[in-house]
């Protein structure tokens, strides 16, 4: 009723409100532009390989710093020594291409001197022999690989601090936090397609933000760079204006 009062009434400031509003979600719309959904997973690509290449930069400089030093494999020999044993014991079970795996490494490791380049190398490398031809890990052979990757990890650190110092060796630990956090978010399928395949749908992504996981919202949000949490923010606020 007050509305159709001439004049004093209130359809003049109510429409006046109206287009206010209107007007402020355009500008707000407009301050965050629209998203680009190619945008996002571009930016999970950026932020992988820059993450990648600053912590592969730091682990060469460790690598020509520590030149042809060798490095004693005491962790790495008794890791392997131990899961050897742990699955030869009496009455356990074999894994024959675990043990097989287990077996040829040590011969080879322990053949010659390791520096930290071939140490780094060969650690890449036992997991590969671990998880065998048909590119399957078993349960009993991440075990083994977890252990003797740790005990590797551990060897190197172990020269580098003493031959550089513990600076050098806190640094190289953060090196291997760095690819071990981006192996976690490779748990993730989809975040395992973008970085390996690159065959993600881009609205894929974006659909990510607006999960009911909060943790998977989470873990795309650390993976994106600048750029792409721009993109992602543009396409929550788009999504509140419709």
């Amino acid at each position: 009723l007050a509305e159709k009062i001439p004049i004093a009434g209130t359809a003049g400031p109510r429409s006046d409100q109206q287009v206010a509003r209107i007007s402020e979600l355009l500008r707000v719309s407009d301050q965050y532009g629209l998203p680009n959904d190619n945008e996002i997973v571009a930016s999970l690509n950026r932020k992988s390989d820059r993450l990648s290449g600053a912590a592969g930069n730091r682990y060469q400089a460790t690598i020509q710093a520590m030149g042809d030093t060798p490095i004693p494999l005491t962790n790495t020999e008794r890791a392997i020594d131990e899961q050897i044993a742990r699955y030869t014991r009496p009455g356990a079970a074999q894994n024959p291409a675990v043990v097989n795996a287990l077996q040829d490494f040590r011969d080879q490791v322990t053949s010659g001197d390791n520096n930290l380049e071939l140490l780094r190398q060969n650690r890449t490398l036992f997991r590969e022999l671990i998880r065998g031809e048909d590119g399957i890990m078993s349960d009993s052979g991440k075990r083994a690989n977890d252990a003797v990757y740790n005990a590797i990890t551990a060897d190197m650190q172990n020269g580098v601090e003493a031959n550089l110092g513990a600076p050098a060796a806190a640094a190289l630990r953060q090196v291997d936090g760095i690819w071990a956090r981006e192996a976690e978010q490779l748990k993730s399928t989809k975040l395992k397609n973008i970085f390996s395949k690159g065959d993600i749908k881009p609205e894929e992504a974006t659909k990510m933000l607006f999960s009911n996981d909060r943790t998977e919202a989470q873990t795309l949000f650390n993976a994106l760079d600048t750029t792409g949490r721009q993109n992602a923010r543009a396409a929550i606020i788009n999504r509140a204006i419709e």
